[in-house]
């Protein structure tokens, strides 16, 4: 199967998909936004976009890889909540390596690993659980 074959057969295209991957890259962007205003205020939002790109490039992947836009991850509140915490957990591994690249900047800190394995978490699980729940997908 190629790429397109594996993207068609893990993500369900419909408007509804669409929303929710709108609202976890928001709320993925809303966690880098927070953390850049906590280290370097408003003056470090400039670097937002290459803080957070490595992590949405691994949300992207890691979400097709677990099929969190896809049919089953609807099935139950508990394949949600896995198939949710899985994406982030791989989301953050890939950004972890791409951040101790010289390509980007950062490392692979432990405590950031925590930090945003935690907080990425505190933002999607109750949006995902949220927006089953009330059937906006």
């Amino acid at each position: 199967m190629n790429a397109a074959g594996v993207v068609t057969s893990r993500v369900d295209r419909s408007a509804t998909t669409a929303v929710l991957a709108v609202g976890d890259l928001a709320l993925v962007l809303l966690f880098f936004a927070l953390g850049e205003l906590q280290h370097g205020g408003i003056a470090a939002l400039p670097s937002l976009p290459s803080s957070a790109a490595p992590f949405l490039f691994g949300w992207v992947v890691a979400s097709l890889v677990v099929g969190v836009y896809g049919a089953p991850w609807r099935e139950s509140r508990f394949d949600a909540a896995v198939r949710t915490a899985g994406a982030w957990t791989g989301a953050v591994a890939i950004g972890q390596v791409l951040r101790d690249t010289p390509l980007l900047p950062g490392s692979a800190d432990p405590a950031f690993v925590l930090v945003s394995l935690v907080g990425g978490l505190v933002l999607l699980l109750p949006w995902r659980l949220a927006a089953l729940r009330y059937e906006l997908v």
